[in-house]
């Protein structure tokens, strides 16, 4: 709060009575240990309720997405050769809001419960605003148009590779790749926006980044031989995804709860697991089918069950797969082939493209797959290949 207050992100207004239209956001802190640069980050909550029955949220305009599509991201970032990826610093705060509006982003703080109340207006896009995703993003698209005609290439990746403040994109050689690389740090230092955390398939693309103030956090430190990108965690040494499984501790009670809570941590966006995936959900549905409560203790066959599937899932930190899905060399064929089928108990969908290079040699990636578990209701296999 006292870096809020430092760099001007809040400043301390007096007490008025004779604003008739203003808000308090509640705020409270987020601990987060596998944060690389923020563990305590402050949350606003503007959707709590008001005397008056209704939140800022409850006024403000939802917003239209904008955002990339998430699995259209990590496609083309699989695409590229060379690949290079980082985040914008504190991307929310560096975007004012009107001066008219900040009466809407009051808040009251104290650095110790000792001292006395004051009160403070934000003055940046806050996190917790229903709009606040979408402002941050229409500013980059925003300051994108107005550079592109200087900086096609680099603006183009500004709207296409931002996952929020997340940048996944790349290039076919070294060269157009540092190009793109600088040309997207001119045009963001043009919005106030600084780029960190970067890190790349290459070693040669985070050599000669600027680094005037000794940002420690300028260059990602990849002591665990990966970087966590939209998620995924990805080697750029190996140019590989990899998976990290965790099992929790063997309890003696285990639910239902549990158990969604557990498969919730895979995360899978491009389907590269869906086999793996698809099993616990299969588990999961039959959870259901029992009728079986949230807080419920499993029956013991079910619970041993979970434990030797858990135990497998371990094997997932022994699969690598690699990145790019293009072959290197001179191409001279590339097909895309789809494949669809069914059982009782689940449906799936897959796409592999294919590549050919002028000496004959072939190869196959798997570029994105989808699974689901087939309804409840019983549907004849016929009807479920359909879907």
């Amino acid at each position: 709060m006292k870096e809020y207050e430092d760099l001007e992100y809040m400043t301390r207004v007096k007490l008025c009575s004779n604003i008739k239209e203003n808000y308090y956001l509640p705020h409270h802190a987020v601990w987060r240990e596998d944060s690389v640069t923020t563990k305590l980050r402050v949350v606003f909550d503007a959707s709590c309720k008001t005397t008056s029955g209704v939140s800022l949220n409850d006024v403000l305009l939802k917003d239209p997405c904008i955002q990339e599509d998430l699995i259209n991201l990590l496609t083309r970032f699989r695409k590229h050769r060379y690949e290079m990826t980082a985040d914008i610093s504190k991307m929310y705060r560096r975007i004012w809001v009107a001066p008219s509006h900040r009466t809407y982003q009051q808040i009251v703080w104290r650095p110790a419960p000792d001292q006395e109340l004051h009160q403070f207006q934000l003055n940046t896009i806050t996190y917790g605003t229903v709009p606040a995703s979408f402002l941050a993003t229409a500013c980059l698209h925003r300051l994108a148009d107005e550079e592109s005609n200087l900086y096609p290439d680099a603006c183009n990746a500004i709207k296409q590779d931002f996952y929020m403040d997340d940048y996944l994109g790349g290039a076919e050689s070294l060269q157009e790749a540092i190009t793109l690389r600088d040309n997207i740090i001119e045009v963001l230092l043009k919005g106030g926006f600084d780029l960190r955390k970067w890190t790349a398939s290459d070693p040669e693309l985070l050599t000669g980044l600027a680094n005037k103030e000794n940002d420690p956090t300028l260059i990602l430190d990849l002591s665990e031989n990966s970087a966590k990108i939209l998620g995924l965690r990805w080697d750029p040494s190996d140019d590989v995804f990899k998976y990290r499984v965790k099992l929790s501790e063997r309890k003696t009670i285990v639910t239902k709860r549990q158990i969604l809570s557990e498969i919730a941590t895979i995360f899978d966006p491009l389907g590269l697991i869906s086999p793996v995936v698809i099993k616990a959900k299969i588990k999961m549905q039959r959870l259901w089918a029992m009728g079986i409560g949230w807080d419920e203790t499993l029956p013991e066959e079910t619970m041993l069950d979970w434990y030797k599937f858990g135990e497998n899932l371990l094997l997932l930190n022994n699969l690598f797969i690699p990145r790019c899905i293009v072959i290197t060399g001179e191409i001279i064929d590339v097909q895309i082939h789809g494949f669809s089928d069914a059982s009782i108990e689940a449906f799936g969908a897959c796409l592999y493209l294919i590549t050919t290079k002028n000496q004959g040699k072939r190869s196959s990636r798997l570029i994105c797959a989808k699974s689901r578990v087939a309804p409840l209701k019983s549907i004849s296999l016929p009807r479920l290949e359909l879907c």
